[in-house]
């Protein structure tokens, strides 16, 4: 017997005891008629019923997986094994038991990498992607998705890498940042595209419209459905022109195109019923309830609403009463308003009459006690009134005495106010005075025009001018970059690079020393020396810490030296760290100090980062602590792969949700580097 006739047993014995109760009986009957076959063939044929009724019957998948352990476990089948966990983890995480669900999705994981089997790695790795994407962690799914595209791409499993990159889309497109959530969907759909899997395309295209959407931007939503539609058409399973077509009429009634949106609710609803598809039938009749509802078509809004709730019995809910009853009743108050019109109209005009009696009775009683009223609030003001014209009178005297008084204070005050105004106007004046002569004397694109695409500098200053700097310049066939952290910020800080930018065209523009250490002892000379640092009785203690890196385009070098500050490298997915050393330049530093350099060979594909302490220092998250280096790193692992321009919007953006109402406490500057 085939081992396909097997699960075909295992699969006709469960459809005889359909009753959930008995899933533990049907299991054990069905292993009896199939009880002599070799271990690791039973562990397959149940795992494959386990795979088969997942989605329909939870506790007997997990009753069929858990008995594909037991013989797995004998016959030392690891690969059955861990897809046993999988389809177990996976039915938990259907009824929500998210806990219990990556436990198992872990054990599955476990033992794919312990017997290195690269596709299940892949598999378990996207479950647990899926797993926090539906707990709302977009993030942590995201490195789960980055971990399974690895393993898909080491399978060359071009199917699985498309969906990798749309789930990766999706979850990006939860963390609201729409530009990179288009970038992996364009990359999902390229794949797609070359696969010519029409089904495939059309979903891809369908969450770009779902994007465009949620963005409010219908035009755009309303483009991508409709070629969405046009895959869909191409496509055998017709389940998912359903789900398009309803996507589309609601993208109408959005833009109030009730008439459009309609005819595609109802070509929606057609196609579902030729196809029995009668889970799409809620979606369908909700999205009708809304548009009859706006047409003011209050019978045909409410019979949807009525075979909305009854066929989705989860909405026995108060939301799902107030609809039925606010249709009822708008429906009701058409069909009522005629018989409103035949009451009895004499009995009307009699209680009619009766109520304007009773009415002008009532108006008397209450004219004559205003009456009575008002002329005792018009005795009682008089008295006031005489009363309060002697004590104004005896005040006026006092009041022009103070007022007098008061003028020639407000003018003296007038006069100090005027006087700060000015003088903060001219400080203002100066600070951005001093911003455009700092912007001026920083390096400009235009310098490194050819590496532009390979760079990217995130430079945010504290205050209108920077104590953070960074410079670059390509002398011969080296590329210099340095990134700069001055004493203090503001105005001070500004002073200082000022300095610093200037010794370093010096150093290197016009002495051509390009050796990290080299460059560097020669700063620490040169600060010393403005400073007046060395000098008998001196008490300042200003200075910088720096990184400087060198590339030498002919010999595929990387030079490195730094003061305080590293220089954090990635290759083959591995993050370096290489240590400044630890001594500013200027202040505490001795003038002869020499400074250690790094030197080694770059790699394609390497990413470099300099960096000032200000991004690892801003406070803010939930219980208001510093972002720290260590994040700091686990953000460049996450953000490596892309390109310097996108990092760079990806730290801002980070950044800003970290420090959410926080005061921004430094300059904040990083400078990246891709090969």
């Amino acid at each position: 017997m085939k081992i396909g006739n097997y699960i075909l047993l295992i699969s006709l014995t469960f459809l005889f005891f359909s009753n959930p109760i008995f899933a533990e009986d049907r299991v054990e009957q069905a292993l009896q008629k199939i009880k002599n076959l070799p271990d690791s063939q039973l562990a397959y044929a149940l795992l494959d019923s386990a795979h088969a009724v997942k989605f329909i019957d939870f506790a007997l998948s997990i009753q069929f997986a858990e008995k594909s352990l037991v013989y797995s476990k004998r016959s030392k089948d690891y690969a059955d094994e861990a897809n046993a966990y999988n389809v177990i983890g996976i039915c938990h995480h259907l009824q929500g038991k998210y806990q219990i669900a990556f436990n198992y999705y872990t054990k599955a994981l476990d033992l794919f990498t312990k017997h290195n089997f690269t596709r299940g790695q892949g598999s378990s790795l996207i479950n647990l992607g899926v797993l926090y994407t539906d707990q709302e962690d977009y993030k942590t799914s995201i490195k789960y998705y980055l971990k399974a595209k690895k393993c898909a791409e080491i399978g060359k499993d071009s199917v699985n890498i498309s969906t990798i990159y749309n789930n990766i889309a999706i979850n990006y497109q939860k963390l609201n940042l729409p530009d990179t959530a288009i970038y992996y969907y364009t990359k999902s759909l390229e794949i797609r595209e070359k696969l010519k899997r029409n089904e495939l395309i059309a979903v891809t295209i369908s969450n770009i419209a779902t994007l465009y959407s949620d963005n409010k931007e219908y035009e755009k939503a309303l483009a991508y459905h409709l070629i969405s539609l046009k895959y869909d058409s191409l496509t055998t399973d017709k389940r998912n022109l359903v789900l398009t077509l309803n996507n589309i009429s609601s993208t109408y009634a959005s833009l109030k195109s009730y008439d459009k949106a309609l005819e595609m609710s109802l070509d929606a609803l057609k196609v579902a019923q030729e196809l029995k598809y009668t889970q799409m039938y809620p979606d369908v009749y909700y999205n009708l309830f809304h548009i009859y509802f706006y047409r003011n078509d209050y019978k045909n809004a409410f019979d949807y609403a009525r075979e909305y709730i009854s066929i989705k019995d989860s909405l026995s809910t108060v939301e799902s009463k107030e609809i039925i009853m606010e249709m009822q009743a708008k429906y009701d108050s058409e069909l009522k308003e005629g018989e409103i019109l035949t009451l009895n109209s004499k009995n009307e005009l009699q209680q009619h009459k009766i109520t304007q009696q009773r009415n002008f009775t009532y108006f008397l009683i209450v004219l004559a006690f205003l009456m009575l009223l008002i002329i005792f609030i018009a005795v009682r003001a008089s008295k006031q009134k005489t009363k309060a014209n002697q004590l104004i009178s005896n005040q006026n005297a006092e009041l022009t005495n103070q007022k007098k008084e008061i003028q020639e204070k407000s003018n003296v005050i007038e006069l100090k106010s005027n006087q700060l105004q000015t003088a903060l106007v001219e400080i203002k004046d100066s600070i951005n005075y001093a911003k455009k002569i700092q912007e001026a004397i920083l390096p400009k694109s235009i310098n490194l025009a050819e590496f532009n695409e390979r760079i990217s500098i995130l430079y945010l200053p504290k205050d209108v001018v920077s104590g953070d700097f960074y410079w670059f310049e390509k002398v011969g066939n080296k590329i210099i970059l340095a990134v700069a952290d001055c004493t203090g910020h503001g105005v001070p800080g500004a002073f200082m690079s000022m300095i610093g930018v200037n010794n370093l065209n010096q150093i290197i523009v016009e002495n051509k020393i390009t050796s990290p250490d080299k460059i560097l002892k020669k700063l620490n000379i040169a600060i010393k020396k403005v400073l007046k640092q060395e000098d008998e009785g001196s008490e300042s203690k200003d200075g910088m810490d720096i990184a400087i890196s060198c590339f030498d385009l002919d010999k595929k070098t990387i030079s490195y030296a730094g003061a305080f500050r590293p220089l954090l490298y990635i290759r083959n997915n591995e993050l370096h760290e290489l240590k400044g050393s630890r001594q500013p330049i200027g202040g505490s530093a001795p003038i002869d100090f020499d400074y250690e350099l790094h030197q080694f060979k770059y790699l394609k594909d390497d990413v470099y980062y300099l960096f000032s302490d200000g991004f690892p220092d801003q406070f803010g998250g939930t219980k208001s602590k510093k972002f720290m280096t260590k994040q700091l790193k686990d953000t460049f692992m996450e953000i490596h792969q892309h390109s310097p321009a996108i990092q760079k919007e990806l730290l801002t953006n980070e950044l800003t949700n970290w420090r959410g109402d926080n005061e921004q406490i430094d300059d904040v500057l990083v400078m990246c580097v891709k090969i």
